[in-house]
């Protein structure tokens, strides 16, 4: 069916993001978010301040959990919530190459476990105060996601989230990403453009066709014809690397080849994106909101 309204919608869409994204609406949409962080500056530690630097200039930055959360066994408490007898999993038709243990957004609205010590983690200063330095406003909790990379047979063509691409999103978006098993070249392992998001100096290189409602896939292979290999940075990494990173600029990830990956997805927007939370509450949400500070509490409502 020939869409007529096509030409018109898309200049449309174009002129309404581009007012949105202007400093005094967008200061406007985000009034909460930024109020709120001015009130609570976060105090960074030095480990915190190399984060928030180098997400600044390359779009990426990456810390094992044992260095984050020292004497903490994080990662130990991760995997035990992950264990084997507690995950079935679910293939989605749009990603067939990934098995959703908790339900691919997109399709299904997954419940927010307050107890889930991956939420716990989300939800934690340490974490929170990075993303926020980032956006320079307190940010949403968009999504989480837990899934298992399938093996790829030889000379299969990438598809989906294993073609370069920008995600959605008005200006940044923060995406934390935890490797649940070693990880490396064959082993699916995100990759990412440096200094491809909005203020870096590839920013412009493929950019978003219609600012930020939709993410955009530029032809197969013109990436790697217009990028330098220094540029690139493939995350291979033991089990309990976290990946800082700001989608907005060029990545992909999860062709597996040897042995599969299973990753920990998060994503965090300012309050005025076009992205909305896709999670549900449960009951005694109100009840949990209250054992959390203000930040805390600003990301999951």
């Amino acid at each position: 069916m020939i869409d007529f309204l096509k030409p018109i919608r898309y200049p449309m869409a174009a002129a309404y993001s581009f007012l949105r994204a202007s400093p005094p609406i967008w200061s406007l949409l985000n009034r909460t978010g930024n109020t709120l962080y001015k009130e609570h500056l976060p105090n960074l530690d030095l480990l915190q301040k190399k984060m928030v630097s180098n997400l600044t200039k390359n779009g990426i930055a990456s810390v094992h959990l044992d260095e984050f959360f020292p004497d903490n066994n994080v990662l130990l408490n991760l995997m035990a919530f992950t264990g084997p007898d507690k995950m079935t999993g679910k293939v989605q038709p749009r990603k067939p190459f990934l098995r959703h243990y908790w339900v691919e957004p997109s399709s299904e609205t997954p419940e927010i476990d307050f107890d889930n010590p991956f939420i716990k983690l989300l939800l934690n200063s340490r974490v929170l105060d990075v993303v926020n330095s980032y956006m320079k406003s307190c940010s949403k909790l968009i999504y989480f996601d837990l899934a298992k990379t399938s093996l790829m047979n030889s000379g299969e063509l990438p598809t989906a989230s294993q073609r370069w691409h920008r995600d959605s999103g008005m200006k940044r978006l923060i995406k934390i990403f935890i490797y649940l098993n070693d990880v490396d070249e064959e082993s699916g392992p995100f990759q990412y453009v440096r200094q491809s998001h909005a203020s870096g100096r590839l920013g412009s290189l493929f950019p978003q066709r219609q600012f930020g409602r939709h993410g955009f896939y530029p032809p197969e292979g013109s990436v790697e014809k217009q990028v330098a290999k220094n540029d690139i940075k493939s995350c291979i990494g033991r089990a309990g690397t976290v990946v800082f990173c700001d989608t907005t600029g060029l990545h992909k990830g999860g062709y597996s080849i040897s042995r599969p990956r299973v990753m920990f997805t998060s994503m965090f927007a300012t309050e005025g994106d076009f992205i909305r939370p896709m999670f549900k509450y449960p009951i005694d949400f109100e009840e949990r909101m209250n054992a959390l500070n203000a930040v805390s509490r600003f990301a999951v409502t």
